[in-house]
């Protein structure tokens, strides 16, 4: 089914629903049009038949004089046969009075009712035979509303009728039998919508959890600023956003136009495709125009003239470039009519800076939040019901790898919605989520995401890139405190070179970050939260799956096999990964320059393979549910001794934690060290002063650096 319920119904009918052939019918000639549909049973449907008719009247107001082709009807009405279906002299006076003023419908009508019914049907003959007249039959009750529609072509209608009439009925049969069987005048609701409705549906799941973008960009647009960009990356619902507040609030404009941006970037064909664009309600005009610009005429002027003329809602989407937006600017919107407006979609923050004349023109849409992330997702695969509890968790593991991002939540929901019972099934989607996404051919529709994120990459700088896949190394939607990921960037070196200090330099890294997106504010009321952030999980899927020659970052997760290619400079220990200590042992660890550990603590994880290993984060580690499981002051001597040259440790949490071991003294490169929430109630100032390049300390509740 196209249309799921009313409610879709009612938008379709709106002043942008794509109606073009219903409306060219209407123009062609008088005569007797008819829309069938199975309404079903439900009290909505008088008020979409109501919307419809007025739409419809509101449309051909609308429409330029030119354009109606001398058609343009001086009365309009609508009748319900179902509700008084013999009575036909009823009918004729409702027909009459339309005409005539409102002061004196009331002499009229009482001379009306007091004529005889074949002299008043003869009159009602003529009057429609002199005058253009919109009328609209709703024939619900198929029985009664053929034997009334017989009545009507019998004493109302004759051949020279120059009224149109819309009949409005449940069944092809009659619509066919309404128009004397010329089926072309027998039009199904459906396909006359499916344009619009196709549009609408698609974006529709997108929209969800999306209401307080839309409400942004409403009240955005209530002052009416010329231009409103609004950006964010691939896939996170911008156009479907746009989509939504374009149809709602169209009818405000003259003229609306919705165009794509061509790449690579041609004026010419942007300004042929909004041109018709514009008259995409218009079957004639369109046509008029598509001709016009067959025979040379200039499709640029055209769209000049159309903006310059009316009152416009033109929506750009997909630019690119600022060049490309210069030359738009200066073509298109050199003078627009006043209430005029334009929004831009665009993938780019700095395109949006360049462009925005304001800094409050400009809306970033990002991606969901994991609430909203998993509702969606549930929507989608079992109609927002509860997930079966076999499939919650490992349904939670895969909503947080889509990153917020609808278009991956919607393809991985359908295409798990057959399955969403069966865990072996989620588990191998789960296991290897981006292989799935990337090679199965049941998602075409990612196909130009994963090309954007490529190119997305490949533009960043050398600089950036290593603490772009860096952020592997944290679980999707895991909270990180911003100064644990400054203070082990500059363990790392990813602060050295240019000028300022090395704060400020992993300051404007993360900021970086910020910006593309792959990290994000914790988007919560507290202001504590301010100094927390998240790694997108889409973005760290991808970045795990990339094949890197030096494999920068690796993961043990899950149920892992030995082998020999577990390598590289950081190990993240997750805290799904079985504990397997054989696994551990066979892996090549003599490049490791970074261990961090989620989950339960193992002794065995102190190994003298690390020769180079620089950070040690053990903030994520968690005891078991038998106390077992967590770093204990054993644990912490073993640390000190076997990793001298640590220039990042962090015990935080570790609560079983007592004291400081006397060998701490003898690391003579550590620059940062975190036992804050340990059980630790004194820093030993004869350890401390040994650790001349220590720089930031955390411990109890205060901060010592």
């Amino acid at each position: 089914d196209q249309f799921k319920n009313y409610s879709q119904l009612l938008q379709a009918c709106g002043p942008r629903s794509a109606m073009g052939e219903f409306i060219w019918q209407l123009r062609r000639r008088a005569g007797v049009i008819s829309l069938f549909w199975d309404w079903g049973h439900g009290s909505d449907k008088r008020q979409f038949r109501r919307r419809l008719y007025r739409s419809t009247v509101d449309r051909l107001r609308a429409l330029l004089p030119s354009v109606l082709d001398r058609v343009n009807f001086e009365y309009q009405y609508w009748h319900d046969i179902s509700a008084c279906p013999n009575d036909l002299a009823i009918l004729a006076v409702s027909l009459l009075l339309e005409s005539c003023p409102k002061d004196k419908r009331k002499t009229v009508e009482e001379k009306l009712n007091g004529m005889d019914n074949q002299d008043l049907f003869e009159r009602c003959r003529e009057f429609l035979t002199e005058h253009d007249y919109l009328i609209f039959f709703d024939m619900m009750d198929t029985q009664k509303g053929l034997e009334s529609w017989d009545l009507i072509k019998q004493h109302l209608l004759c051949e020279s009728t120059r009224a149109t009439i819309v009949v409005l009925t449940r069944s092809k049969r009659v619509a066919t039998y309404c128009v004397d069987g010329e089926e072309c005048r027998a039009l199904n609701l459906i396909n006359v919508m499916k344009g619009f409705c196709g549009k609408h549906e698609s974006s529709h799941k997108l929209l969800l959890g999306r209401t307080d973008e839309d409400k942004l960009l409403q009240g955005q647009m209530k002052e009416f600023p010329l231009v409103t960009f609004v950006w964010g990356i691939a896939g996170v619902g911008k156009s479907a956003i746009v989509s939504f507040f374009y149809d709602l609030v169209a009818f405000k404009y003259d003229m609306c136009g919705w165009v794509d941006v061509p790449h690579p970037f041609n004026l010419r064909d942007l300004c042929r495709s909004l041109l018709l664009d514009f008259y995409s309600d218009d079957v004639y005009a369109k046509e008029t125009a598509l001709i016009g610009m067959m025979e040379g005429q200039d499709p640029i002027q055209g769209c000049r003239k159309v903006l310059s003329e009316n009152k416009c809602l033109l929506v750009i989407d997909g630019l690119q470039s600022t060049h490309d937006w210069d030359l738009i600017k200066s073509t298109l919107l050199f003078g627009p009519v006043s209430g005029s407006s334009t929004i831009v979609i665009t993938r780019e923050e700095s395109i949006a800076t360049y462009c925005a004349d304001r800094k409050q023109d400009i809306i970033n849409v990002k991606g969901l939040e994991t609430g909203k992330a998993l509702y969606l997702f549930r929507k989608i695969t079992i109609d927002g019901k509860q997930l079966p509890s076999q499939a919650e968790t490992i349904s939670k593991l895969i909503v947080s790898k889509c990153g917020g991002i609808p278009e991956v939540i919607v393809a991985i929901g359908k295409y798990t919605r057959e399955y969403i019972r069966d865990k072996k099934f989620l588990e191998s989607i789960n296991a290897d989520f981006m292989g799935c996404l990337e090679t199965n051919s049941v998602f075409p529709s990612l196909t130009s995401l994963f090309c954007w994120m490529q190119s997305y990459f490949d533009a960043c700088s050398d600089e950036l890139k290593p603490c772009i896949f860096y952020m592997a190394v944290f679980p999707a939607d895991q909270s990180i405190r911003k100064s644990r990921l400054l203070r082990r960037w500059i363990a790392e070196g990813y602060s050295s070179g240019g000028g300022g200090t090395e704060e400020e330099k992993v300051e404007k890294l993360m900021s970086e970050l910020m910006k593309l997106s792959i990290l994000y504010q914790e988007q919560q009321k507290s202001t504590m939260i301010k100094s927390h952030c998240k790694v997108n999980g889409f973005f760290r899927e991808y970045i795990k799956s990339r094949p890197m020659e030096d494999n920068l970052v690796f993961e043990l997760e899950g149920n892992c096999s030995p082998s020999s290619q577990l390598t590289g400079q950081h190990l993240t220990i997750s805290s799904s990964w079985d504990r397997d200590e054989i696994v551990f042992k066979s892996m090549d660890l003599s490049r490791l320059r970074s261990l961090t550990v989620f989950g339960e603590w193992r002794s065995f994880l102190i190994c003298d393979k690390m020769k180079l290993l620089r950070v040690l984060d053990l903030e994520g580690t968690s005891s078991a549910s038998d106390g077992t499981g967590s770093v204990t002051d054993e644990d912490l001597e073993k640390i000190v001794k076997q990793f001298p040259r640590l220039k990042f440790m962090s015990l935080r949490r570790c609560v079983l934690i007592t004291y400081l071991p006397d060998a701490l003294g003898s690391m003579r490169q550590l620059e940062t060290l975190d036992v804050r929430h340990t059980s630790i109630v004194e820093l030993p100032p004869a350890i401390i002063t040994k650790l001349h390049k220590l720089q930031y300390i955390r411990a109890g509740n205060t901060i010592i650096t």
